[in-house]
């Protein structure tokens, strides 16, 4: 009889595409063997797609590929209109899973902790790219809506809507 070696099967190689919305002129940007890819195109000349492992990776069209973001458990994202911002909250301490929402600028790779408890899914940018509305917990069924100045920090209270949003 044959014995098993252990020797696993080869991974399966995925490629990335880009092309026109009727599907002509593909053109092939990236080789990967990472699987279940989420993948939005936030700005003009980057794409951005996040892992399983919850890092986010911004690919340009000539294939360039950098990390955004580390790894962080229960990732959330909101990218800013113009794609040059992104909110992101994680939880770092699962026996007590509060998020706290940050904000990280493309060009200038800094961070910036916001002091806003609550997930990035849960809030939505202005078209000026500053402002932030969000949904923020005031107890377990019931959230409260600020709105949140994304330079200067300052938060104003714009809605007790008495129910959970989002």
């Amino acid at each position: 009889g044959s014995s098993e070696s252990g020797a696993s099967l080869p991974t399966q190689a995925g490629k990335i595409y880009i092309a026109q919305t009727d599907g002509t002129y593909p053109k092939k940007i990236l080789d990967t063997r990472i699987s279940d890819l989420e993948i939005s195109w936030p700005i003009k000349d980057k794409i951005a797609f996040s892992t399983p492992n919850a890092e986010i990776f911004l690919l340009t069209e000539e294939g360039k590929l950098t990390k955004l973001l580390e790894p962080k458990p229960g990732l959330s994202t909101k990218w800013s209109t113009n794609g040059t911002k992104l909110l992101f909250s994680y939880v770092i301490d699962f026996n007590n899973p509060v998020a706290s929402l940050w904000l990280k600028d493309v060009e200038s790779k800094s961070e910036k902790d916001l002091n806003v408890p609550t997930v990035a899914s849960k809030c939505t940018w202005s078209i000026d790219g500053v402002t932030i509305f969000c949904a923020v917990a005031k107890t377990p069924s019931v959230d409260d809506i600020y709105q949140i100045n994304t330079v200067d920090g300052s938060q104003k209270l714009i809605a007790e809507p008495n129910m959970p949003v989002g």
